[in-house]
């Protein structure tokens, strides 16, 4: 017989507020992948651009935490001995995702528990948990995460910045092995420990444009292509006396 159970029971951590604001026309922002395991890359650092103040006054950051997918988990491989073998394997592990502050904004608590038995003298393996969709809003709470105050600092300027998402604080408990024989207990187990984590996640800035008062928001994507799109200064300047000089031209008396 062959067991496995897992649970994913998370808190977040990190200022949240809502803004109370329906706002309409947002396009489909784009995300940044990210993909970890416990034996592979425990850390992976994803870039956004920041937002620049050329743009306008931001009055919000909003992080959400998409198509997320935990695997994998404790195995347990067993070898019954003449009476029959037990065994269990369990791990727990800290998800998180940082920004460059260290603050987290989001954080999940993984654990996972994986049971065999063994006839005498045969084997047994249940497989890893396979990667399990973590709906938006229940595994991290809340989803998206807005960002107001202080908390936005890392967000601002004119360069980029990481949010980091990691496999922290992993611990593997010790396997148990329980022969049943009670003459000759030649049965043995072996546990292998494993935890997979990959999701996306996208910014959404929300800010006023300058002598505007409406709500505008604009993906991290976007940033760059939106600051390329003002005007320098100089170019204002020379289009102004390009336009002035046609209207004096058109007012010009004809001979």
């Amino acid at each position: 017989m062959v067991t496995t159970q897992s649970g994913l029971a998370p808190t977040l951590v990190g200022v949240a507020t809502g803004l109370g604001i329906l706002l309409g026309g947002m396009g489909a922002a784009d995300a940044a992948t990210f993909s970890i395991s416990q034996n592979g890359t425990t850390s992976q650092a994803m870039n956004f651009d920041q937002f620049n103040p050329v743009l306008g006054s931001l009055v919000s950051v909003q992080v959400t935490l998409s198509n997320s997918q935990v695997g994998g988990g404790a195995a347990v491989s067993v070898t019954g001995g003449e009476g029959g073998t037990a065994g269990v394997a369990s791990l727990q592990t800290d998800l998180n995702i940082k920004d460059p502050t260290t603050a987290t904004l989001f954080t999940g608590f993984f654990s996972s528990i994986s049971s065999c038995q063994a006839s005498p003298f045969s084997s047994c393996t249940p497989a890893p948990t396979p990667p399990q969709d973590i709906p938006n809003g229940s595994a991290f709470i809340p989803n998206p995460n807005n960002l107001t105050g202080a908390a936005m600092t890392p967000f601002q300027g004119n360069g980029t910045l990481d949010l980091t998402a990691l496999i922290e604080n992993f611990s593997s408990g010790i396997p148990t092995c329980n022969d049943f024989s009670i003459t000759s207990p030649f049965g043995t187990c072996d546990a292998a420990f494993d935890i997979t984590w990959s999701g996306d996640v996208t910014v959404t800035y929300f800010y006023t444009a300058p002598g505007q008062t409406p709500l505008s928001s604009i993906s991290s994507e976007d940033v760059a292509a939106a600051v390329g799109a003002i005007p320098e200064p100089a170019s204002l300047a020379l289009l102004g006396f390009g336009l002035a000089g046609l209207g004096w031209a058109r007012r010009r008396p004809r001979a």
